[in-house]
């Protein structure tokens, strides 16, 4: 007899693209990432995760200067859908994450502080280091310096890929990295 499949245990098929997206976004080819995102976004256009990816790569650009065809009501829109996946996946930190890189960049710095205040600190310490490293951002965002150099000691910035590093890490802690 064959059990009841849950909707929600199925794997999206985008998810077989995951170890290429991976490899992408380690080497720092964001103009493949990015493309590669869009085409599964068009397949499966309410996948949370190609949703997040989205969101996190258009606000990553826009954070290191690149060139992108945004505006100001982009990020907006951008940080409007972060939250929302927030309040469907509430211990998600990618999630998370991503949704406070967006509020901070919108300019919305005290709501980034209130959502990465509400995940308890163990759990983000077991985030990935790009998560780890805005919350650092945000603290340092939002006039907590000591807290946020905290947060940043403890990202492996070897976990980074070039735009993160460039975005969550000031130009001496680079260096000295």
């Amino acid at each position: 007899m064959r059990g009841i499949r849950h909707p929600a245990a199925v794997i999206p098929p985008s998810a077989y693209f995951d170890p290429i997206l991976a490899h992408l976004w380690r080497k720092s080819r964001m103009n493949e990432f990015s493309e590669m995102v869009t085409i599964l976004r068009r397949r499966e256009p309410v996948e949370p995760h190609l949703i997040n990816n989205e969101i996190y790569l258009g606000t990553l650009r826009l954070r290191v200067g690149e060139d992108v065809e945004t505006s100001g009501s982009w990020i907006a829109i951008a940080a409007g859908k972060a939250e929302a996946l927030v309040k469907r996946y509430p211990v998600r930190p990618e999630f998370r994450s991503t949704a406070a890189l967006a509020l901070l960049t919108a300019g919305r710095t005290q709501d980034a502080l209130l959502l990465v205040g509400e995940i308890d600190e163990t759990e983000w310490l077991e985030a990935p280091a790009a998560s780890q490293a805005i919350v650092g951002l945000v603290l340092d965002e939002a006039g907590e310096a000591g807290l946020a150099q905290a947060w940043r000691d403890r990202c492996d910035p070897a976990e980074l890929n070039e735009w993160e590093r460039i975005a969550f890490l000031s130009a001496a802690e680079r260096d000295e990295r």
